[in-house]
């Protein structure tokens, strides 16, 4: 039942994966209606059900494996273009954890002391 409301929910939203979404509704709405907060282990909810998520998470990519397979055609045709976007998004991913590790470093060091 639940697995086609993403699909469903994707139309009236308009947001590209609408599933995150519902999984942060969802977790919140079980943490208000979840008065004690905890598992019968002792665990949190949220940590729960994150316990559950990662359990399945190559479930997750399954959709964007179906999209690659049924434009193959295009993938393969612009081939280049995603390799050179995959490689220049990862550097300037890269550049931007260096500067603001750099930066916060500067910045704690700076900091007083208590």
């Amino acid at each position: 039942m639940f697995a086609s409301l993403p699909a469903r929910c994707s139309f009236a939203i308009r947001v590209p994966v609408v599933g995150i979404l519902l999984a942060t509704v969802g977790l919140g709405l079980r943490q208000g209606f979840d008065r004690q907060g905890t598992a019968a282990n002792g665990e949190g909810a949220a940590s729960v059900a994150a316990d559950g998520l990662l359990k399945h998470l190559g479930l997750l990519f399954v959709p964007a494996g179906v999209g690659i397979a049924q434009s193959y055609d295009l993938v393969i045709a612009n081939g280049i273009a995603i390799a050179a976007a995959l490689i220049g998004s990862t550097l300037l991913t890269l550049v931007a954890t260096v500067v603001t590790f750099r930066l916060v470093a500067r910045l704690i060091e700076r900091r007083p002391s208590e």
